[in-house]
Order: structure tokens, then C-alpha cells, then sequence
């Protein structure tokens, strides 16, 4: 009876350490973000919630040429899209960026309904669609989202 007693308690507490472990894994691990939205565009409130977290580094361009030499350079992690940018839109750039680096993890904003967005998206590998201007809430979903992909490396 002792011995059963402290088997369970043994295995009680490596289900405990195991559950801990995946809990931690769950973090985002060093994560570059870059914004790629027009200079207009209010960013303060989602960009507020990412630079809550320590691992997430925020970088801004606005530049859809040198963001795309960027990306093409690995220089970066995840990417955020604006619905339209200075010299083509949103979905354009990420076309674009599908092209020179397909394995970038991305968000787009977009005014869309959810069901026209996943038609003008798929097949492009978009995480999330943002409000046009994106706000806590979208950063905090955006958030939710890499950290389901992280957990899944």
C-alpha cells in the first residue's frame, strides 16, 4: 500500500512538471514583429500590448520595398500588414512577401467580412485579420495566435 501510495505521488507530480513545461513553451521566444502600415495609421494602442511582452522585439517600416528586403533577409519573424499601404495593398504585399520568404508568419488588416477575407487570403498563410486600425484587443489576439504556432514548434 505504501509503495502504490508513493508511486501515484510520483506520477502526480511528473504529470505536474509536465504540464508546467508545456505552460512554458507556450511563450514566444525571442519574436521579431514588423509593422508594415502607412505613416496614418494609428498603431499606439496595439503596439502598446506587444511591447508588454519581453520577447517580442517591434520593429516599423514603412517602406514596402525595404520591408520586403527585410523579410527576404530573415531579419524578421512575423510580419503585420496594413489594409493598404503607400504603393499597393495589403493583400498585394503579402503576395509579395509569400514570394521572398514563404515561411514569415503574417496579420493583415483588413476592412473584409471574415468570409470575403479568407477568400482574398487563402493559400497566403495569414495568422489573423486586424481592424484597419488595429487596437489591444487585435494585439492581444495576435498574440494568442503566435503563441499557438510557437507551442506547435
Amino acid at each position: 500500500m505504501v509503495a502504490g501510495a508513493a508511486r501515484e505521488e510520483g506520477v502526480a507530480q511528473e504529470i505536474n512538471c509536465l504540464e508546467t513545461n508545456i505552460e512554458s513553451h507556450k511563450e514566444l521566444f525571442g519574436v521579431r514583429i514588423l509593422l508594415v502600415y502607412n505613416k496614418d495609421t494609428v498603431l499606439q494602442p496595439f503596439k502598446e500590448v506587444l511591447e508588454q511582452h519581453a520577447d517580442i522585439d517591434l520593429v516599423e517600416n514603412h517602406d514596402t520595398s525595404s520591408a520586403l528586403q527585410m523579410i527576404k533577409d530573415s531579419k524578421v519573424d512575423v510580419v503585420a500588414v496594413g489594409e493598404q499601404l503607400a504603393d499597393m495593398t495589403g493583400i498585394e504585399f503579402v503576395e509579395a512577401l509569400v514570394k521572398v520568404n514563404p515561411f514569415v508568419n503574417t496579420a493583415l488588416s483588413s476592412a473584409l467580412s471574415p468570409a470575403d477575407y479568407h477568400e482574398a487570403t487563402e493559400g497566403q498563410g495569414v495568422l489573423v485579420q486586424l481592424a484597419v486600425q488595429p487596437s489591444k484587443s487585435d494585439a492581444e489576439l495576435f498574440v494568442e495566435k503566435l503563441k499557438k504556432v510557437a507551442s506547435l514548434l
